[in-house]
């Protein structure tokens, strides 16, 4: 029984991973920059989560990064 549920476990695991490795291919969100200056990978990530967060038709989300900050 703990051999069933260790495989089904495992399945679960890996279809979640493969969700997550097919949005990112699919989205070209990779590679991402850990640190300093946003690449263009994260930049279009953090538009498309700004844009999640309208809510309503009338709002708008306007997204700007600054090049030279630091």
């Amino acid at each position: 029984m703990i051999g069933l549920l260790a495989w089904v476990h495992l399945g679960a695991v890996t279809v979640v991973l493969a969700a997550e490795v097919n949005t990112v291919r699919a989205s070209r969100l990779w590679p991402r920059s850990l640190f300093g200056a946003a690449r263009p990978e994260d930049q279009r990530t953090l538009r498309a989560l700004a844009k999640t967060e309208e809510r309503h038709d009338e709002q708008h989300v306007d997204v700007s990064f600054d090049d030279d900050a630091r």
